[in-house]
């Protein structure tokens, strides 16, 4: 938020697509929530 009162420093989205580190960062969030979407759809049991 505050980079928005300094003004000029946001960047557009075509630097964001051109970025090999966005995607990096992408491809892991996407990897961890699939992670956690199945641990949590996996029914827990109690016992043997």
């Amino acid at each position: 938020m505050a980079v928005r009162w300094i003004g000029g420093l946001e960047k557009g989205a075509a630097y964001y697509l051109q970025n090999y580190v966005f995607w990096t960062k992408m491809a892991l969030f996407a990897t961890i929530f699939v992670l956690e979407l199945e641990s949590g759809l996996t029914p827990w049991t109690c016992g043997p």
